[in-house]
């Protein structure tokens, strides 16, 4: 296990980060895309493929996608996990350490940009991207048996995350504004948010949800309308938030270089940096906080392998 930092918590437990081991150490660049939690344990997902899956320890390698470079990588409440590429979607049912338990299927369009997953239940999925030169928003929903190659246009540019907010809505940040999928619905609904080319994700909190982006940037909703709360220019980015409390959430992203922030706390009033930073961590890609309340963290290191921080309410 590799270095820690503390954050203050609001009484006399504070949050400790811990890196987390990887076996075998990982040798490939590129960072954790995702993080799930099920019956088997907290599973993680590299860029590269590589599946590990951790019971309370390190996290240890499965096995290897054959098929495609992931970008996003999720869990359904159902236990199902899911992951999208470029070129493949992959979903796994049950027995997930099993190479032969995973499907994929390939997207055959060679306009297209896939960029997350938004994961309703096991027979609900959104693999959401965009198509053709201008961005234009896009998704491939799977409904638990098929998986539809054909995309389906929906009004916005540039998609870059989604995330399950309270109610039960997905929120996915887009150019200058944030689209609400229903899905019972199957509606989207945009709204408007300060100008913003490229938001990189967000988080929901007890009573609050969040989007991010580049400076870094980190905007909160009201109704449906959104303000920014923290604007900093030039030092780096913010690419997705875990909530805690109504009073404390925590903000994950990193740098254009080694020296760029990686970690930042909502302590109810403002957004302040977390000090001492993540350790290890360079760029901060993924987060989750499990049904224990322990947050695991996901991105890569100074030399661009993945790396993973834990963080515990001690």
């Amino acid at each position: 296990m590799g270095g820690g930092a503390a954050a203050g918590g609001g009484t006399a437990m504070t949050w400790t980060f811990s890196s987390i081991g990887m076996t075998p150490a990982p040798t490939n660049s590129g960072s954790i895309v995702g993080l799930a939690e099920n019956d088997a344990g907290i599973w993680a997902m590299s860029g590269s493929g590589r599946l590990y899956l951790s019971t309370g320890g390190a996290f240890t390698e499965q096995l290897v996608l054959p098929q495609g470079q992931p970008v996003d990588f999720e869990g359904a409440p159902t236990g199902e996990l899911f992951a999208i590429s470029t070129v493949y979607f992959s979903v796994c049912r049950s027995s997930c350490a099993d190479a032969g338990s995973w499907t994929q299927t390939r997207i055959t369009a060679s306009n297209e940009t896939m960029e997350s997953l938004c994961v309703v239940s096991g027979s609900h999925v959104l693999a959401v991207g965009s198509a053709g030169g201008s961005n234009d928003g896009m998704y491939h929903r799977y409904d638990g048996q098929t998986f539809d190659v054909g995309s389906t246009a929906f009004a916005a540019f540039s998609p870059n995350a989604c995330w399950r907010g309270e109610s039960g809505d997905f929120f996915i940040p887009v150019e200058d504004a944030i689209v609400v999928y229903e899905p019972g619905s199957l509606g989207f609904t945009p709204e408007n948010t300060p100008g913003m080319p490229s938001w990189r994700g967000g988080g929901s909190a007890l009573g609050s949800e969040w989007v991010a982006g580049s400076g870094p940037t980190i905007a909160r909703r009201s109704g449906t309308n959104w303000t920014n709360v923290l604007t900093r220019s030039g030092e780096g980015s913010v690419n997705v938030i875990v909530g805690v409390s109504a009073t404390e959430a925590f903000a994950f992203g990193g740098g254009f270089s080694s020296s760029g922030q990686s970690g930042w706390r909502w302590n109810g009033t403002t957004w302040v940096e977390l000090m001492p930073d993540l350790p290890l961590m360079n760029q901060a890609i993924s987060a989750l906080r499990t049904s224990s309340g322990t947050i695991y963290i996901g991105g890569n290191d100074q030399n661009q392998y993945p790396v993973i921080v834990r963080a515990r309410l001690q």
